[in-house]
């Protein structure tokens, strides 16, 4: 039950602002946690297209405010019109609790 409580306490939210740039998109992803925390960040990049597939890790410790939206990187995206990208972030706690936000270029027609 105290896992549970644990969990419950433990949460937040991740959201991306996302530009397009020309041919691509400048996309900064931004974390909120609702209790101070020493934050494990994981931002993944999955990108599968006409030369290949590629898969990029960025990992830190943060300290996090309670409400405080953080800034985590920014991404410069050059997307051909084949191109499947993934950009997610994966945001734990100290023990097992987390919260993941996706974000993927709208498809063109």
């Amino acid at each position: 039950m105290l896992d549970l409580l644990m969990i419950a306490a433990f949460s937040g939210q991740v959201a991306f602002n996302a530009q397009p740039q020309g041919v691509g998109w400048q996309v900064t992803p931004m974390v909120t946690v609702a209790h101070p925390c020493l934050c494990r960040i994981e931002i993944e990049l999955h990108r599968q297209g006409g030369s290949g597939s590629i898969v990029t890790h960025q990992k830190s410790v943060l300290s996090l405010s309670p409400d405080a939206p953080r800034t985590l990187s920014t991404f410069f995206l050059s997307v051909s019109a084949d191109d499947i990208v993934t950009l997610r972030v994966t945001v734990s706690d100290s023990g097992t609790a987390s919260f993941t936000g996706q974000w993927s270029p709208p498809q063109r027609t």
